[in-house]
């Protein structure tokens, strides 16, 4: 109901300017009908009359259609200028009831545990013991959620900090961090000049890794590629891991995105790769993914 009161302000707003130059233009033949009597005295005769009627009928008639048209245009432009606002708010709903969905559901789960351990009049330190690490566990699983969230916040904002920095040394650090889980990591860094926010860019190459890492399989791999192509700065990651479905890469970057219904991976959270192309997008850098046939994906942000 809003968003249809803001249409109609919207429509207005626009067709009053088509209907005031229009009124000017359509008003020009009526500047050329003359109301004065000829300098002899004498009447001026029916036809000129009739034709000023005609003049002045025909005026109204392309008034009345060049409202009509005006309202149809200031409609259409605003249909236009709202259906980004309206896929904005429907995203945004689909997030905010996807983001309660995941908080609730530790939070069920915690209830759960401690009501079981409460009920157990037989329950022992040891059966304590155990369901306070369980519940410290969804706890730590909140805390990476929340994390997760504010890092998909703060790219989705933009960036305000521009500095130059090379994403070989950021990558490299990244890397260093990374816990590789049995997993065979190669780099094959190369100085590559970026400009932005380097908080931003660290987590989008974290996200990144982390994705590459944990949506893995056993005595798998992951390639980490840095450097410049065409006289861009790319950074690409490729692992191995499940067969994804070409079809179903888009929506690997999308918040809470399932693969065929179910997480690859009950680790994670659903939020890495929004998380890189929120931070993609506020540094105008372009993601190119796609799906390997023996499994895994390849990933490559160009800036």
């Amino acid at each position: 109901m809003i968003r249809r009161s803001l249409q109609v302000q919207l429509t207005l707003l626009y067709a009053v300017p088509f209907m005031i130059t229009g009124a000017l233009l359509l008003s020009v033949p009526l500047f050329g009908i003359s109301n004065t009597s000829p300098a002899n005295g004498l009447q001026p005769r029916p036809e000129v009359e009739t034709g000023s009627d005609r003049v002045l009928g025909l005026t109204v008639a392309a008034y009345a259609v060049m409202v009509v048209v005006s309202l149809c245009l200031g409609w259409f432009i605003a249909g236009r200028f709202l259906r980004p606002l309206r896929r904005s708010i429907e995203a945004q709903q689909n997030f905010v009831a996807n983001a309660s969905h995941e908080l609730r559901t530790p939070l069920t789960a915690e209830r759960a545990l401690l009501q079981v351990a409460l009920s157990d009049p037989d329950a022992d330190a040891a059966t304590l013991r155990s369901v306070c690490e369980e519940v410290l566990e969804l706890g730590r699983h909140q805390e990476s959620l929340i994390a997760a969230l504010m890092a998909l916040a703060d790219g989705e904002r933009g960036t305000r900090l521009r500095v130059h920095l090379d994403v070989k040394e950021t990558t490299a650090r990244v890397l260093d961090r990374a816990d590789p889980r049995g997993l065979t990591v190669d780099r094959r860094l190369e100085p590559g000049p970026v400009t932005g926010d380097p908080r931003q860019l660290e987590s989008l190459i974290t996200n990144l890794v982390e994705n590459a890492l944990r949506y893995n399989v056993p005595g798998g791999y992951v390639t980490v590629t840095t450097g410049q192509r065409d006289g861009k700065t790319v950074v690409t990651v490729v692992n191995s891991g499940p067969v994804v479905p070409p079809d179903q890469v888009k929506r690997l970057f999308e918040p809470f995105a399932r693969l065929t219904g179910e997480r690859l991976n009950t680790e994670g959270h659903g939020l890495g790769l929004a998380i890189v192309q929120a931070i993609a997008d506020a540094h105008q850098a372009r993601i190119t993914a796609r799906a390997r046939p023996e499994g895994g994906l390849d990933v490559t942000v160009t800036f």
